[in-house]
């Protein structure tokens, strides 16, 4: 099941888009047909590299 809207699902240019805000688990439709901004995908990788290197803290200590 796909859960962006069918007008990106074949577009070329597009990989990361906004989740829309009124997503529900239901809906079939989780995406928006607006791509992630730069700063947005910049934000969302340093806190995944953030939480990695907590973790490796934690094991490691």
């Amino acid at each position: 099941m796909f859960f962006c809207p069918e007008s990106v699902r074949t577009r070329n240019d597009v990989f990361y888009l906004q989740p829309e805000r009124s997503c529900v688990p239901d809906s079939p439709v989780w995406y928006s047909t607006q791509p992630l901004s730069r700063a947005a995908l910049a934000k969302m990788l340093h806190r995944v590299k953030m939480v990695k290197e907590i973790n490796i803290a934690l094991l490691t200590s």
